[in-house]
């Protein structure tokens, strides 16, 4: 999915992100890659927040199409399991 995300698109949407799937992110390109990614955050200045909307939605829209042609698998989530009631 990185690989047909534009750059940009890809360094605003990642602007409110949290760290965690930045990392994520991050880690799954190559090192060069996350670098320039990582490096255009850092010098990113203040941004609309409607422009990382929209580059969001656009990530989106890339990844339910891949899904829709069967191209990458969405990962299932499991919930925690509510406990059962009842005590003896």
């Amino acid at each position: 999915m990185l690989s047909r995300t534009s750059g940009n698109d890809l360094v605003l949407a990642l602007k409110l992100a949290d760290d965690a799937l930045t990392r994520h992110l991050l880690r799954n390109m190559s090192a060069e890659s996350a670098r320039k990614v990582q490096a255009a955050l850092d010098e990113l200045g203040p941004v609309p927040v409607s422009r990382i909307e929209a580059a969001q939605r656009e990530i989106a829209n890339i990844a339910r199409g891949l899904i829709e042609r069967g191209e990458i698998y969405p990962l299932e989530r499991r919930r925690p399991e509510a406990p059962t009631g009842g005590s003896a």
